[in-house]
């Protein structure tokens, strides 16, 4: 009688030790889920705060290219700190035929066309929207980068009292 006392509870404490084991895997689980969506959630709100800040960067280009013709001044907004430089590798505008015609980097000797690449085409075709490209091999950086792209045509912006930009 007494080993058969041992063995019954020999197995009690192996069932009560798998029963411990299982809870705590549950619980261990679950804190990994939460913390795995909670890291989701804000590198979603990181990547979407990145990309609006991108987009009034380029929003600012182009109301400053509107409004000062093509000879604004890119590099003053820079200086400036009007635009998001931590965030962004170049800046630039690109004129209607592909040609790169400022940039916060420095221009090669010899004009620069961006006219084969997805980004300006997107663009060009697509009209006011934000384009978000495919990474490519950047020809003034030289790097791979993202490129991240906005149409800025249209009329000057009005100017004088009461006008709305």
């Amino acid at each position: 009688m007494p080993f058969l006392l041992a063995a019954a509870l020999a197995i009690l404490a192996a069932a009560a030790a798998y029963w411990a084991a299982a809870f705590d895997r549950h619980e261990t689980r679950a804190h990994f889920e939460s913390d795995i969506a909670n890291i989701v959630r804000l590198q979603a709100a990181m990547t979407e705060n990145f990309i609006d800040r991108v987009d009034q960067g380029l929003r600012l280009i182009a109301y400053a290219r509107l409004r000062g013709g093509p000879d604004f001044d890119l590099a003053a907004l820079i200086a400036e700190g009007r635009l998001a430089e931590q965030d962004v590798l170049q800046f630039g505008f690109i004129d209607p035929n592909g040609l790169v015609t400022h940039t916060n980097l420095p221009m090669a000797s010899t004009p620069i066309s961006v006219a084969d690449r997805p980004h300006f085409r997107a663009i060009a075709q697509e009209g006011q929207s934000l384009h978000i490209g495919v990474p490519v091999l950047g020809r003034l950086t030289n790097r791979w980068t993202v490129q991240v792209t906005r149409r800025a045509a249209g009329a000057p912006a009005p100017r004088g009292p009461g006008a709305r930009p």
